[in-house]
């Protein structure tokens, strides 16, 4: 017998019964995270699950019937109430994500004042489950058989992380300017007043959106692998033969974090998502400023545009034309973009790749190969400066290119 084990499974009872107690959560809700939980949690600081649990205490979970449309307008009415009649939207570029719909989102919203000061930030959580009277064979029916339950799990630990890394320090405002935080996401407005007790708020920028689901992703497929007592391995292949299916993320995407977190970095990423500590960053950042890579990067004469988020059109014209598109618009301004940045602006790069290739249903030679290139070249861009980095930090020599691919 281990006498230093804790059995924390009360304590997370505890914080799923007041939950569902406030929320009016049913028991299929309540089972599932009686599972889902102790996988999240296992591991984590007394510190970390505190955030998590406070974070569950004020994020209502919304189980939709997946046969219903999800009505984002009337969960806000119900979960936002009646706010911000004074605030005007300004337009802002839409990018291939702003368009994805899946089986969940964690949705969140700032109560601002008569004078445009913040009061209170509002959110919740939406997740769809399967009615198993509907699906008595097939892909659904595998899956509901496999958690005892339609809710789609996976999804719901998913969106659960994404609040967990948004509980600490997520606003920053100061000078009309909002920063909101989601683990290592943050959305940047302007908030702007119209003189006549109106206020425009805008969509500036966003940075990190990709680091953030990288790396959601993979503690996603983490956690999952112990809520059903597997390997991960066993949990991973369940995506290739069923009856689970991929998200966008994983993959490529997600496979970056998965090796970041084998080095000395792995440690400052997972610590900056949960805290907005600037201190995390800055450790990223200078350790891969260090590197030859970027040195090289900074030395290149490779067109500059700029250090906004990239917006690629989904793909509506030939193979040929959208690889050239997608060859012009990733170039980053290298002088003003951070080392964080940049790796952001990769794994941006590599998602986009990865949405618009389904589009086509037929590659010839001449344009897979540029789509390789391209692919290959977004993923270089993300693992040659880590490994070099990691290799600074334990002291070896980072000149192996075998080491970096």
């Amino acid at each position: 017998m281990d006498l230093f084990k804790v059995d924390f499974n009360a304590e997370y009872n505890h914080v799923i019964g007041l939950a569902a107690e406030k929320f009016g959560y049913d028991e299929d809700l309540q089972e599932v995270l009686k599972k889902a939980l102790p996988a999240m949690l296992e591991g984590h600081s007394h510190e970390e699950k505190q955030l998590f649990y406070k974070m569950m205490s004020h994020t209502p979970i919304v189980v939709v019937d997946e046969d219903s449309p999800v009505n984002k307008k009337e969960l806000e009415r119900k979960y936002f109430g009646n706010i911000n009649s004074h605030i005007i939207e300004g337009a802002h570029e839409e990018s291939i994500y702003d368009q994805l719909e899946g089986d969940g989102s964690f949705n969140s919203e700032i109560e601002f004042d008569e004078n445009a000061n913040v009061v209170a930030r509002k959110q919740y959580l939406y997740i769809k489950r399967a009615n198993p009277e509907k699906h008595r064979n097939g892909y659904i029916k595998d899956r509901i058989d496999l958690f005892k339950t339609g809710i789609n799990v996976s999804h719901l630990m998913h969106e659960l992380g994404h609040a967990w890394c948004s509980e600490a320090n997520p606003l920053e405002y100061e000078d009309g300017v909002l920063k909101e935080r989601c683990g290592a996401c943050t959305t940047e407005f302007t908030i702007t007043p119209n003189g006549d007790g109106t206020y425009t708020r805008t969509r500036t920028g966003v940075t990190g959106l990709y680091v953030e689901e990288a790396f959601n992703t993979e503690m996603e497929l983490e956690a999952l692998s112990k809520y059903l007592n597997m390997g991960r391995e066993a949990t991973d292949a369940l995506f290739k033969t069923g009856p689970l299916i991929k998200s966008n993320y994983q993959g490529a995407v997600s496979g970056v974090a998965n090796h970041i977190l084998t080095t000395p970095l792995g440690k400052d990423f997972q610590n900056y998502r949960l805290t907005g500590d600037k201190k995390y960053l800055d450790k990223i950042n200078g350790a891969i400023e260090k590197t030859e890579a970027h040195q090289r990067r900074m030395d290149s004469s490779n067109e500059s545009r700029g250090k906004d988020q990239v917006f690629l059109e989904p793909a509506s014209d030939s193979i040929a034309e959208f690889l050239t598109r997608c060859k012009n618009v990733y170039y980053p301004d290298k002088e003003n973009m951070t080392p964080f940045e940049i790796l952001d602006n990769a794994l941006n790069q590599s998602f986009d790749l990865g949405i618009n290739k389904l589009k086509f249903d037929v590659f010839d030679d001449k344009s897979f190969g540029q789509y390789k290139a391209l692919s290959y070249s977004a993923l270089s861009d993300a693992y040659v400066p880590i490994n070099q980095a990691r290799d600074l930090i334990l002291g070896k020599d980072s000149k192996s290119k075998e080491e970096q691919k």
